[in-house]
């Protein structure tokens, strides 16, 4: 998702049968008078309740006849690919905005009105929510509208698991009272403005959707220039310094900094705070002396309170992100100034959470400073709290065994890691929803990485792997796991919701959560793999320092052969050395030079990346690997991996080599239909003449399949035709055409039908295959086009990218191309593929890959025999 992209998905309750056809733009709905035009809204979440509104007379005229009236979003424009006017399109910001004609999404938009006007007054229909006083119009006062609004979101927290898309529900409906011009009291109208922003806030922090946060941070900017006094606008400043913090908690300081077009965005955030710190001393500084024999006035305590929260934010924003040991330091102070305040208890809590975190930080720290973070720490997780604060409760747990890490107390550590893990856990697992999970998955990898570590360190190979694997390919699992696995997940999401919303804090049942087993496996992936009776290792790797201060090391979980009732596994750790070999592989591009920087790339990287684990793989006489890399890894071609003093210099003259995003997932490709003998095949061809060898393939390839082969090629090659028939019934699909990649958002990554790549209608890109495409007979999928197999370099593997696209609409496995591939080498490799696919009547897929390689390898370099990778089980 690009990051000025915001993401928009319905809440459930507004996408049942009766309910969604009646929305409006701004997901709300309206009911008319047919004879005055008066509005009132209903809030669809209590539809059910507010229907009766339909015979409610009129307020402004008595009529009974009344119906709902949507106001849409009316398009401007025409498509860019066909020429289609879409002036009679309508849409809403949950719907996919594409060409009816061609399915284009290159729309030059030329403007979007809504239509009908929504009112700029309007009543409310159906019962309150809360009680609050029907006869209250909409539009009328700024402040009791946001009020109102507030009410609203904490009703839907209460209630509804998917809450945050209520509350984005809210923040259209919010942004329509804005943009109405309809109310008078313009001095309060910058808290309306500034609600906005919070809403976003509060939604950015749950999902990490970092468009949301960008324009949030934008409305409070906004609110804070439309405030009437210095007090209002210190208060809306602070809220705007808050959300930097927020930004900077989810997102590294550089790409923050990157994405909002603001270099310092930090620097802004401290300089914002101290601001707002300034006026509220003034304000305190201007109150009469306290009298100890009378109670606090009102505005005293709030000026005491505004004080020390506002040190606590200022300590928190010096220690995010690309903090300095100074301003780490200066931050501790800013928490002590804080802790002179009487705070309420809440936020005590918060202050002495940051100062156990901050001390943390510090390179070096003394005993004493260890042990009251310590104190701190373990007071902030034992603290009763209000449920919204329970979501980051695994991060302390990470500080927690930093700390206890820091003080040489290595048990203690696991133990934090292990309630940290429970935490973590029970929000996985209370998630189905990929993009959600894919944001706390982001930030919760460095957790289940350090337990991993722990558990190595402590010999229990067994849940080390475990803990390693509980965030791999979580997201793409969502598709792959069968339908007993899915059944099971969205019970135990609803239990854990359940009993969620039905107490206020955890009790000792919610210490249980632990990461799923890996055993059965491990078990159930080796047993199939050796079917064939050829020795199979699955090898997962870890790479990432613990902290800062510590150097690198490279971790391998070797699984093997076992007749026993658990797995062989070997852990295996070396100094990791420089990681940017893999990357660099991203930066070679075609020429004279390409061959001899692979070769130097995967020489380095034997050394680097397999060295340490090949004396094991060969006492245990494996011929088969089946390699888990994370992140930057995914980019090198293991099997060229080069021993040179060696005569089969190649790893793929010893082994065939497959890849997969998690051994989990692996293990969900073992249980789905096998591809059939002698299946039907699929080849989607292109339209150009530049990729001259691309009719000489499909020639291959129809001689080879006969009547078993559908062409699609020529006027039936577009983005709605291929498509279509990708929800067909084959057991081989493959495609000849040009691939691109976008690394900044891998879903737009794209197999293009005809030379000109800008055009939509003419390619399918890697988010149509995940949105639309569900295959009927877990087809292989083989792709001759440049760079199809690269995917997002997430560390999760959450393998964004036309493969990952493939893998969960249900593909057996996947063979694409690794770098920019010359046609006359993909048409070579494909047609040899193919032509082994039919003679072995198509049951071993990697044999045939590994068989292609090793011939083209006899007379050809790293940059033809390896451009192609197996991405699947066997």
């Amino acid at each position: 998702m690009p990051r000025d992209q915001m993401f928009f998905q319905l809440p459930v309750a507004f996408r049942q049968e009766r309910v969604l056809p009646l929305l409006s733009a701004n997901a709300q709905i309206y009911v008319a008078c047919s004879q005055c035009g008066w509005e009132d809204r209903a809030n669809p979440a209590r539809w059910t309740s507010s229907k009766s509104a339909l015979a409610t007379p009129c307020r402004n005229c008595g009529s009974k006849k009344r119906a709902v009236i949507r106001h849409w979003e009316q398009v401007e424009g025409e498509c860019l690919d066909c020429g289609h006017d879409l002036s009679d399109t309508v849409t809403a910001p949950w719907l996919d905005l594409k060409c009816g004609q061609c399915g284009s999404h290159r729309i030059n938009l030329k403007g979007i009105t809504i239509s009908p006007p929504y009112p700029k007054r309007f009543g409310k229909a159906g019962l309150s929510l809360l009680g609050t006083d029907q006869e209250e119009l909409w539009g009328v006062n700024p402040l009791k509208d946001g009020e109102q609004i507030n009410e609203e979101v904490a009703w839907a927290v209460q209630l509804f698991p998917d809450s945050h898309l209520h509350i984005l529900c809210e923040v259209l409906f919010c942004s329509t009272l804005c943009s109405s011009d309809g109310y008078e009291n313009l001095e309060e109208f910058c808290w309306l403005v500034s609600l906005q922003g919070q809403l976003l806030k509060d939604y950015f922090r749950t999902t990490g959707d970092f468009a949301a946060a960008a324009r949030a941070l934008t409305l409070q900017e906004q609110a804070a220039e439309l405030a009437f006094d210095a007090f209002t606008r210190a208060a809306i400043e602070h809220n705007c310094a808050m959300l930097i913090y927020s930004i900077l908690t989810q997102c590294p300081e550089d790409e923050a900094a990157e994405a909002l077009g603001r270099p310092r965005i930090r620097e802004e955030g401290i300089a914002l705070a101290r601001r707002v710190l300034a006026e509220y001393e003034k304000q305190l500084a201007s109150e009469p002396p306290r009298n100890p024999a009378e109670p606090d006035d009102k505005r005293i305590l709030t000026a005491r309170f505004q004080v020390g929260r506002t040190h606590h934010l200022v300590g928190d924003l010096l220690r995010i992100g690309n903090a300095d040991q100074a301003q780490i330091r200066e931050a501790l102070e800013q928490f002590e100034k804080a802790l002179g305040f009487e705070l309420p208890d809440y936020l005590l809590i918060g202050v002495m959470q940051s100062r156990g975190e901050t001390i943390a930080m510090l390179d070096d720290p003394t005993q004493e400073q260890l042990l009251q973070a310590e104190q701190d720490l373990i007071a902030s997780i034992s603290a009763d709290e209000k449920r919204i604060a329970r979501s980051f409760q695994w991060g302390r747990f990470v500080q927690l065994a930093t700390i206890a890490r820091k003080l040489g107390a290595k048990n203690h550590e696991l133990v934090a890691l292990q309630g940290g893990a429970s935490f973590a856990l029970l929000q996985i697992r209370q998630n189905s929803e990929e993009w959600i999970l894919q944001q706390r998955s982001e930030r919760m990898l460095v957790l289940f990485d350090n337990l991993a570590r722990a558990y190595v360190e402590a010999d229990q190979p067994l849940e080390a792997l475990a803990a390693a694997e509980t965030l791999r390919a979580a997201t793409v699992r969502l598709h792959t796991m069968d339908d007993t696995d899915q059944e099971r997940l969205e019970k135990e999401a609803v239990s854990i919701l359940a009993r969620d919303l039905g107490q206020e804090f955890f009790d000792e049942s919610d210490s249980q959560q632990t990461p799923e087993p890996i055993a059965p496996v491990v078990l159930g992936l080796l047993e199939y793999l050796r079917r064939d009776k050829i020795s199979t290792a699955c090898i997962s790797y870890m790479y990432k320092p613990y902290e800062r201060n510590e150097k690198p090391e490279m971790i391998a979980f070797i699984c093997g052969p076992s007749d026993s009732k658990e797995p062989d596994i070997e852990v295996a750790t070396w100094p990791a050395g420089d990681d940017s070999i893999a990357w660099s592989v991203d930066l070679i591009s075609p020429g004279p030079f390409r061959e001899r920087n692979l070769k130097r790339i995967h020489t380095v990287g034997y050394e680097a990346f397999f060295k340490a684990i090949e004396p094991t793989l060969q006492r245990w006489d494996v011929k088969r690997i089946v390699f888990c890399l994370p992140g930057g890894l995914t980019r090198i071609a293991f099997e060229a991996l080069i021993d040179e003093p060696k005569a089969d210099s190649f790893l793929l003259d010893r082994y065939e080599v497959a890849y997969v995003p998690s051994l989990r997932l692996g293990y969900d490709l073992t249980k789905i239909n096998k591809a059939k003998r002698g299946g039907r095949l699929l080849v989607v061809g292109y339209q150009g003449d530049d990729l001259t060898n691309a009719a000489r393939e499909v020639e291959v390839l129809h001689t080879l399949f006969g009547e078993r082969m559908v062409l699609l090629s020529g006027a039936d090659c577009n983005k709605l035709s291929v498509l279509d028939q990708l929800r067909q019934d084959y057991e081989y699909i493959h495609f000849v055409c040009h691939g691109t990649y976008d690394a900044e958002s891998p879903l737009n990554a794209a197999l293009h039908f005809v030379p000109d790549v800008q055009s939509d209608s003419q390619r399918v890109t890697a988010g149509d295959i995940m949105s639309t495409v569900k295959f009927h007979n877990n087809p292989v999928v083989t792709m001759s086009a440049c760079s199809t197999a690269l995917m997002s370099l997430s560390p999760q593997n959450n393998c964004h990218g036309l493969t990952g696209s493939l893998l969960r609409a249900g593909a057996r496995c996947v063979i694409g191309s690794r770098w920019p591939v010359y046609d006359e080498v993909a048409a070579a490799f494909m047609s040899r593929f193919y032509e082994k696919v039919v003679a072995g009547k198509g049951s071993k897929p990697l044999r045939y890959v590994a068989e292609v390689q090793r011939e083209m390898r006899a007379d050809q370099g790293i940059e033809d025999f390896a451009a192609f990778g197996y991405m699947g089980i066997p």
